[in-house]
C-alpha cells in the first residue's frame, strides 16, 4: 500500500461516482499508474479497474464494498485527492 500512498501524493486526483463505479480523474497519462497501484495494493473490495488516459474506473459489485473501499482510499489519500459530493 505504500506505493499507492506515494502515487496518491504525487498525482492530483478528483474522485467522482456513477452508480457502483468510482471515477478517479487525474492528469493526462496517469490512469494506468493509478490502476496498477490499486490492483497491486491490499484493496480487494473492487471487482476491477479500467484505465484510460487520465481516468481510472474502479468497479464494484455492491454498495457496501464501494463504501468500505472509499473509506480506506480516503484514509490512504493525501490532500492532492479531492472527493466530490458522493452519495
Amino acid at each position: 500500500d505504500e506505493r499507492l500512498r506515494r502515487i496518491l501524493g504525487d498525482i492530483p486526483l478528483t474522485v467522482r461516482r456513477s452508480g457502483l463505479i468510482l471515477l478517479l480523474i487525474g492528469t493526462p497519462g496517469t490512469a494506468s499508474i493509478v490502476a496498477q497501484a490499486i490492483d497491486d495494493s491490499s484493496f480487494q473490495e473492487q471487482e476491477g479497474t479500467l484505465a484510460g488516459d487520465n481516468t481510472t474506473l474502479v468497479l464494484f459489485a455492491d454498495e457496501d464494498r464501494l463504501e468500505h473501499w472509499l473509506r480506506r482510499f480516503r484514509a490512504a489519500s493525501s490532500p492532492t485527492v479531492t472527493t466530490e459530493a458522493l452519495r
